[in-house]
Order: structure tokens, then sequence, then C-alpha cells
């Protein structure tokens, strides 16, 4: 886990260097889109830091996904995500989508149920609903993407 101890002026260089050995330490998943194993990844490194750090800093997750997410995989992340925003204080996620196969409604739920909205995720108007008060998922376009989408 990211070690920010010492003198006041050594945790930003601290959480800088621990952010560097995350982001390398990533690796490309082919196949359907598993949000499960990246939110289970984030939140045993959020558990590993003590709640008292940082003053109340927000653990923010963001998903950034081109892909579909099965059934199986849709469930086991909207329970995962429900199961961070039960567990970690002070929780955020967000979800970027590149392209035009990206299942919207799906990443929806998942920042919903993230949200603590819990069982109102099963139905697609609540989530509609929700989605827009809290304003957590963004469609992002590619430049060479048409303009019908």
């Amino acid at each position: 886990p990211p070690s920010c101890s010492g003198g006041e002026g050594e945790r930003p260089a601290a959480a800088a260097a621990a952010w560097t050995d995350v982001v390398t330490g990533m690796s490309r998943m082919n196949g359907g889109t598993n949000m499960a194993a990246p939110m289970r990844r984030a939140q045993k490194m959020f558990s590993e830091v003590p709640e008292n750090l940082g003053g109340g800093a927000v653990r923010i997750v963001a998903l950034l996904t081109d892909g579909r997410v099965d059934a199986y995989q849709a469930r086991e992340a909207i329970n995962r995500a429900a199961r961070m925003a039960d567990e970690l204080h002070n929780f955020e996620l967000f979800a970027f989508s590149v392209g035009q196969g990206v299942d919207g409604d799906t990443l929806n739920r998942i920042v919903c149920a993230g949200a603590g909205a819990g069982g109102d995720v099963e139905s697609p108007q609540r989530t509609l609903e929700l989605s827009a008060d809290l304003e957590r998922y963004m469609p992002l376009r590619v430049m060479d993407e048409p303009d019908d989408w």
C-alpha cells in the first residue's frame, strides 16, 4: 500500500510515487470488460490505508472502458460498487466510456450502486433518474466517430 509517512512536505512526493507505481503496474485485459476486478483492487488498496490519512480525503474510483459488460460481470460489478459504498468512507465512483460499443445502461447501474442506491439500480427508469442526479457517468467521443451517435 502507498505510504505517506514522514513530514508534511513528504506526503505529496510519497503519494505521487505511489500513484506512479500503481499506474505502471496496470495491465490491459482482453475479452469481456470485467469492471469488478479493478474495483476489488481499489477497495483492497483503500482498505489498507488508514481512514485518518489525509484528513477526510475522498477515495475516488474512475472506470474507463470501451467495452460491454456481460450479465454475470455486471451483477458482480454492481454488488462490488454497493459494497464499496457501504464499507468505505468518503468514496465516489465515476465511469467514462469511449466509443459506440459501450453498455451505458450497465455503467449507470454500477455508478448508482456506488452512490449507495442499493436495490434501486434494478429498475431502468430509476437508474436513469439516479444517474441524471449524480452526473457520474459520461460517454466520451473519439474525434473520428460520426456525429449521429
